[in-house]
């Protein structure tokens, strides 16, 4: 009889160890996992951090390069600029950057020439041709085309883009 008893006591201690040691393995996964997850989450955010203190345009008012230099409004992702198309992302609401962009191009002087029409901006001899918006699910892509060069020569010109500062450089 005692000796039943004392397997029986031997058993139930095996199994309050069992327990308790099943218990600390499931707070040791479940830390583990949260730590993983929260390495992997600080992780993320500096990659996206990263990548926008980076840009060119996120953080600043204005893109500046050897042809144009306009004002932006701040959150504006870069994306390319290709010597006449000047192309940005941003999560801003539409309304708000084609009021920015309205507000900017009222201050230039406008040309208007028998194909075309442009706001000339005199202090970096600059012709925007036109500031598109347009519209997806999360992000806006903001379009500007220009063109460097002397306001009546690409007026004359009767051409947008490279083919006006092609037409002016020749003549």
């Amino acid at each position: 009889m005692k000796k039943k008893l004392s397997e029986e006591i031997q058993e139930e201690n095996k199994l309050k160890a069992y327990k308790r040691k099943k218990k600390e393995n499931e707070k040791m996964n479940v830390m583990s996992l949260k730590k993983t997850l929260g390495i992997a989450l600080i992780f993320i955010f500096s990659i996206i951090m990263l990548i926008f203190v980076c840009n060119r345009t996120f953080f600043k008012n204005n893109y500046k390069t050897s042809k144009l230099d306009i004002d932006i409004p701040r959150l504006m992702f870069f994306i390319k600029d290709d010597g006449n198309e000047l192309v940005f992302k941003t999560y801003r609401k539409s309304q708000y950057v084609k009021d920015f962009f309205d507000y900017h191009l009222n201050n230039l002087t406008i040309y208007k020439c028998r194909a075309t029409e442009f706001y000339y901006d005199d202090l970096n001899g600059v012709a925007i041709y036109s500031i598109d918006v347009k519209k997806g699910l999360a992000l806006k892509t903001v379009t500007i085309k220009y063109a460097k060069g002397d306001a009546d020569c690409l007026c004359i010109s009767d051409k947008t883009g490279r083919a006006a500062e092609e037409f002016c450089k020749n003549k």
